[in-house]
């Protein structure tokens, strides 16, 4: 997944600080369906790398 702009310069301080950033269902921070392993930015944006973590996916399957 690729992300220009303020949201991916916040994300890429936060993963130089070594905080855990968790992967959202529709930016709920409540439902957790995974974690960021790596955040990378080059000349086209922000490269996001990630793992579902399968006691966390609390929303999959709720598309309403």
């Amino acid at each position: 997944m690729k992300h220009k702009g303020m949201a991916g310069t916040q994300t890429i301080q936060v993963a130089a600080q070594g905080r855990p950033m968790p992967i959202l269902w529709r930016h709920d921070p409540g439902r957790s369906i995974g974690r960021w392993t790596r955040v990378h930015e080059d000349e086209q944006g922000v490269l996001y790398e990630g793992q579902r973590v399968p006691e966390e996916q609390k929303g999959e399957g709720n598309e309403s």
